[in-house]
Order: structure tokens, then C-alpha cells, then sequence
């Protein structure tokens, strides 16, 4: 199956306008039933507004944020299909395209130190090419600005460590930053795996629908305790006060040597950008 470039381009940017001005749908359930939850005065006039805020993100097609975010694609990809080019050349095409028409931030520098220039059309794009089994070419992507970012984390912990440990691990984390960004919060852990696979869970772990626990009933069990316990530290929306500190805790897991235990917390605003597309070929 061949893919003609320049109809992935086309793909690709369509889904980062629907990530950009859409919240999706799971998240917006949720914070609506955060508001009806909600004890705290100003939690309740928070929600509000960022329910009306995604509504007219929405209907006008403007972004959900100022911060326009470094976009991440996810390609899903099929044996058998075949697209010319270079990818990452593709998708830095779609992303620069995108923002320049869109009138989206620009928000890379090409150096992370020194000159730190802005890249002046948001390119590159991270890209993960992952094998599937299915027919046809399964695109995601995410967009995730910085402040939620900068708060999370990669801990090794003691390969001792116990389940209250990983639970006081983010519960310090949210504590120390939950309030910088831009809560109700949605909590992606990893788990387990090695230091650089683990962030990559914890950000699979945002992809997966907030209605869905982890399959695994132990580590769903684990996601409801810390949910709970985050909630419980009433930071609330905006950290103006509150009961939704989270409106959910996400954890995938794989396994590790036994002499580590990585943990990632990847704390993303309840602005969480995602769409998800599926494209064939002749």
C-alpha cells in the first residue's frame, strides 16, 4: 500500500488543527462532571470557564491555548505500506504549514542552550514509528505546551521501593508543581522499562481514554489510590482551591531490570490536544 506524501502532509494537518481547537471528548465528560462535583466556589467559576473556553475553541476553530505546544505524532505503522520521502521531512512539512496558516505560536528553539532561536514555524516535530499489525496507517498526535511539561518528571527509584513509595513520589510531584499546571490535571504514569522508555509510557498513558483503567486490575486499583489521594490534596482547578485537583490517573507499565525501578509522572493540563486519524492508499 503506497501513501502519496503530500496526502500525509494534508492528514497531518488536519489533525493538528482538530488537536489544537478541540478538547477531546472523554476530558470535556469529565470536566463537566468535575463542575457538578465540585464544593469549592471558585473551582465551580474555574470549570465554567474552561468549559466555555473549549466550547468556543471549538465553534470558532481558535486554539484551546496561547501555547500552541511542540507537537508529538505517533505512526502506527502496517506492514506493506510504503510512503516516498523522508518522514520526518513530512511531518515537519504538515507542522510547518499548519502553524504558519493557522497563525499558531511558534514556540521551538533550534538550540537548547546557546543561541536558543526560535525555529520560526514550530518545526521539528517528535516522531515514533511503532509496528502494528493492522491494514492501514494509524496516525496520533499530541500537543503538549510547557508548563505542564516543566512539572513533570523521570525518577529512579530503589528497586525496594514499595507501592506507597511510586504514590508518594507523585503525590511530591503534584504538590511541588500541580498548581503551576493548570489544573484539574490528567496524570500519565510510567512504570517500569529503562530511564528513556519510561517517559514514553507515561505519555502513552495520556493517550489512552480517561474512562478506560489499565487492564491489569492491580495497576487500575493503584490508578483510582492515587487519583483519590491527589484530589484529596485540594489544589483545585487553577490551584484557586478545590476537589479537582485530577480529573484522572493513567499508568502503563512494562517490565525493567531488576536492580531499577523507573517511575515517570507526566503531568498534562486539562487541556489535553490529541486527534487521531487512519489513512489508506493505492
Amino acid at each position: 500500500m503506497r501513501i502519496n506524501p503530500k496526502d500525509l502532509v494534508d492528514g497531518l494537518k488536519k489533525l493538528l488543527v482538530e488537536a489544537n481547537t478541540g478538547l477531546r471528548s472523554d476530558v470535556f465528560e469529565a470536566l463537566k462532571k468535575a463542575k457538578e462535583e465540585e464544593t469549592s466556589e471558585n473551582g465551580q467559576k474555574v470549570l465554567s470557564m474552561l468549559i466555555e473556553n473549549a466550547e468556543i475553541a471549538q465553534k470558532e476553530k481558535k486554539p484551546l491555548c496561547q501555547d500552541t505546544g511542540y507537537v508529538d505524532f505517533y505512526f502506527h505503522w502496517p506492514e506493506g505500506v510504503d510512503v516516498p520521502g523522508d518522514l520526518q521531512e513530512i511531518a515537519d512539512e504538515a507542522v510547518k504549514q499548519t502553524y504558519r496558516e493557522e497563525s499558531y505560536r511558534f514556540s521551538i528553539v533550534d538550540d537548547p542552550v546557546f543561541e536558543r532561536k526560535n525555529t520560526g514555524d514550530n518545526s521539528p516535530a517528535n516522531i515514533t514509528v511503532l509496528p502494528s499489525r493492522e491494514k492501514e496507517l494509524k496516525i496520533t498526535t499530541m500537543i503538549k505546551g510547557a508548563g505542564s511539561d516543566n512539572a513533570s518528571a523521570v525518577l529512579m527509584l530503589k528497586p525496594s521501593s514499595s507501592e506507597q513509595d511510586i504514590i508518594e513520589a507523585v503525590l511530591s510531584q503534584v504538590k511541588d508543581f500541580g498548581a503551576k499546571s493548570c489544573p484539574p490535571l490528567v496524570v500519565g504514569i510510567g512504570i517500569g522499562a529503562s530511564f528513556d522508555r519510561v517517559a514514553y509510557l507515561s505519555k502513552k498513558a495520556l493517550l489512552r481514554p480517561i474512562d478506560e483503567a489499565n487492564p491489569d486490575k492491580k495497576y487500575a486499583q493503584l490508578e483510582r489510590k492515587i487519583l483519590e489521594k491527589i484530589n484529596a490534596l485540594r489544589i483545585g482547578p487553577s490551584g484557586l482551591g478545590g476537589k479537582a485537583t485530577a480529573l484522572n490517573v493513567s499508568i502503563e507499565h512494562a517490565p525493567c531490570h531488576m536492580a531499577t525501578l523507573p517511575i515517570a509522572i507526566n503531568l498534562n493540563c486539562y487541556a489535553l490536544r490529541y486527534a487521531q486519524t487512519v489513512l489508506g492508499g493505492s
